[in-house]
């Protein structure tokens, strides 16, 4: 990988999954690449970079997951490391992911 963090990194399946489903208390997410390859946002981020509006509902089933563990008393809580310019999936996230989830209740 190289060392400025461009490359993607492939987070993905049931054991990441479980990580942020089965916390007790509270959730980090420390996230330093400027890329993620996640195949599950393979779509959205190529809608994103291609223009189109952010659909309605969208991240929807997440900002509940975010909702339940904050009614909960559980935290989640992330920080992203941004390099400039912005690559592309920093700005999909800026743009279309992180406003939602702050407002369903994660702390950035």
């Amino acid at each position: 990988m190289p060392v400025d963090g461009s490359s993607p990194v492939l987070l993905d399946g049931e054991e990441w999954q479980a990580y942020f489903r089965n916390f007790e208390r509270s959730a980090f997410r420390l996230e330093v690449h400027q890329t993620y390859t996640m195949p599950a946002e393979a779509a959205t981020v190529r809608d994103f970079l291609g223009g189109a509006s952010m659909p309605e509902g969208f991240n929807a089933p997440w900002h509940q997951t975010i909702r339940d563990h904050a009614a909960a008393g559980r935290t989640m809580t992330r920080a992203k490391i941004v390099r400039r310019p912005l690559t592309p999936y920093s700005r999909y996230l800026f743009e279309w992911c992180i406003p939602g989830n702050v407002a369903a209740g994660e702390d950035y």
